[in-house]
């Protein structure tokens, strides 16, 4: 069952963003990952998400991907629908794919675990 928006809720989510000739930064809380979240009608949700249900009337159906590459940004025209398989063919084709270095799995220079064991 979905309940109405009221305008209470959409005022208080919305003057979370600042709002720019470009991006639209949201100006709550983060995720480690520098996405915005924030607590809608009774959820947690990230805020770009939100953004996505009252510009068009519902909530993405897998993931509101950014056109910008800005996690903070909710601006509309810079959010579009796709799923996973578009979210990951994205990332990709504008080189954000971790590999060697830049990994987690692997840093040179910092102490890892590996099956219990301190590498140094």
């Amino acid at each position: 069952m979905q309940r109405d928006i009221t305008f209470d809720a959409w005022w208080r989510f919305t003057r979370q963003y600042l709002i720019g000739d470009d991006c639209w930064e949201w100006q709550g809380k983060l995720t480690p990952d520098g996405y915005g979240y924030c607590s809608f009608m009774g959820r947690t949700h990230l805020a770009h998400r939100v953004m996505f249900l009252l510009v068009r009337g519902r909530w993405p159906k897998d993931c509101a991907l950014h056109r910008c590459d800005n996690p903070r940004c909710g601006r509309p025209d810079h959010l579009w629908e796709g799923d996973r398989a578009a979210n990951n063919a994205d990332r990709d084709a504008k080189g954000r794919t971790a590999r060697g270095a830049r990994h987690g799995r692997w840093n040179p220079g910092s102490p890892h675990h590996l099956r219990g064991y301190l590498i140094e």
